[in-house]
């Protein structure tokens, strides 16, 4: 059941952040593993730890996933301002198909330069996610 609550899980976000215009701008392609020969910009979703969250009368999931962001632009304002892009993105949480989001928080954000010319934005954020009783 952990897996299914994961692919429900990594399915709204992918659907949230495709689908969103804003995020379409700044970061046109989002993988979930980005090809070796993949330009920036782009998004990719990562997954983490993931831990059983269940309990006696439902299925939990505890997952950690990183939102990894590879930009062009070389400068720390243009990787907040795609950051916050894609935070705003995920506000309101995304709905689940048979299953509830309880919590989505963003354990830490950092910028750092790659090899290249450019930023990476790693946002760490953790989800809890809940069976639904009816599903």
């Amino acid at each position: 059941m952990m897996l299914a609550l994961y692919s429900a899980l990594r399915s709204a976000l992918v659907g949230r952040l495709a689908g969103d215009p804003a995020v379409a701008a700044v970061l046109p392609a989002i993988y979930e593993r980005p090809p070796g020969d993949a330009r920036p910009p782009w998004l990719a979703i990562e997954p983490g730890l993931l831990a059983d969250w269940s309990n006696k009368t439902a299925a939990g999931l505890a997952a950690e996933i990183r939102l990894i962001l590879l930009l062009v632009e070389d400068d720390d304002a243009a990787a907040e301002n795609a950051a916050q892009t894609v935070l705003q993105a995920l506000t309101p949480w995304p709905p689940l198909a048979d299953a509830r989001l309880v919590r989505l928080a963003v354990r830490e954000i950092r910028i750092t330069r790659p090899g290249h010319a450019g930023r990476r934005v790693t946002i760490q954020i953790e989800a809890l996610v809940a069976e639904n009783p009816a599903a």
